[in-house]
């Protein structure tokens, strides 16, 4: 009798194992099975521990920076080093476009453009404090300054046009190439309860149109050829550039996170509820994929537990928390499974062509068998 009752008792607790750790195995499971990318090179950067002025990590469409606080290196899609340039300043901003690197020296506002061969391409000196620049298809140069203006530059960092916004926090902006337009999205803070602006400006810096957001938190935006796409805190909104409202698409948990696939013309939201039930954490996550019109075309709940973050790899997206990197397609089906070897910071990618797992001092890049 009591062999009966252990060996009921071991059948249970194996059981019980296997539903609370089936993620985990299914994720070993599939690595064991095969990968699709090994490690190719392992970079170190923020070697002298300086907490003030932190490395950082730009993709650009076949190539990774690494511009630590003293130098910036380039690392090809195959994880190889072809050049490393020393740097004067600690306190820079840097952008990457489709071949070029944008680097700036916030405090005087010098700003570089450097090719894939290290050399420079265009300088401008002196433009005042800078919070933050963006380079858009190797064409422009935006450089937002600490008190708000945006500063449009061409790829030879000559003025095209300044944007003073109306007052608010700004919280994102963009620029359509080939539309010729800027569009900012501003917290407005004056209001109870507040709210976020759209503005929609011509290329010299005319504001054109408008739109507001009532109760809502602007997140970030995104142009596509016909409109604008905003994710807010409670809804994806899609606008034309008249600033008149094409369609919205509301949330009805809380988002964890999101992106953007350009490539596949997709928004992929990570939705959360935080009230369910803790002893089934996979209820409480779901991962729904739109098109850029706002229909679902794909609904799963993520093998991966705690999403701390999305980025694009060919046609899939690949999902990320502290410990595990899983690379999924828009159905959720799982294709590869990797584990990290410390708490992972960020997951970057090329193209296909691989991605780089970022931890607090390397970067370990991985490249397609």
């Amino acid at each position: 009798m009591k062999k009966g009752r252990i060996f009921s008792s071991i059948v249970l607790i194996g059981c019980l194992l296997l539903v609370f750790q089936f993620d985990h195995l299914v994720g070993f499971a599939l690595k064991w099975m095969g990968e699709d990318f090994a490690i190719a090179q392992t970079y170190i950067f923020n070697q002298n521990d300086d907490f003030v002025y932190r490395g950082e990590i730009i993709t650009l469409e076949d190539a990774y920076v690494i511009v630590d606080p003293t130098e910036m290196t380039y690392v090809n899609a195959d994880g190889r080093a072809l050049w490393t340039k020393k740097l004067a300043s600690r306190n820079f901003a840097v952008s990457g476009g489709k071949q070029v690197t944008a680097i700036a020296e916030k405090k005087a506002g010098d700003i570089f453009l450097i090719d894939s061969e290290g050399d420079i391409l265009a300088s401008v000196l002196g433009l005042g404090k800078i919070d933050s620049i963006t380079l858009y298809d190797d064409l422009y140069v935006s450089a937002l300054k600490t008190d708000g203006e945006i500063v449009l530059l061409d790829n030879k960092l000559k003025l095209i046009s300044n944007l003073k916004l109306p007052k608010g926090f700004l919280l994102d902006y963009d620029v359509n190439v080939d539309r010729q337009d800027i569009v900012a999205s501003v917290l407005d803070l004056s209001r109870t309860p507040i709210n976020s602006k759209l503005f929609l400006a011509s290329i010299d810096g005319t504001i054109t149109s408008g739109s507001n957001l009532n109760d809502e938190i602007g997140f970030e935006m995104y142009l596509i050829e016909n409109g604008v796409g905003l994710i807010s805190d409670s809804a994806f909104h899609i606008f034309d550039y008249k600033g008149a409202e094409i369609n919205t698409v509301y949330f009805d948990r809380t988002v964890q996170q999101f992106c953007f696939h350009k490539h596949a013309e997709t928004l992929w939201v990570n939705l959360v509820d935080s009230n369910s039930d803790l002893t089934v954490p996979k209820a409480k996550s779901e991962v729904i994929v739109y098109d850029f019109n706002g229909d679902t075309l794909g609904l799963f709940k993520p093998e991966l537990m705690a999403i701390k973050g999305m980025t694009p790899i060919g046609e899939n997206m690949i999902l990320y928390n502290d410990t595990e990197v899983v690379l999924v397609n828009s159905a959720g089906e799982v294709l590869d499974v990797y584990s990290g070897k410390e708490t992972i910071e960020k997951v970057h990618s090329v193209s296909d062509k691989g991605f780089a797992i970022e931890y607090l001092n390397e970067l370990e890049v991985y490249v397609r068998k």
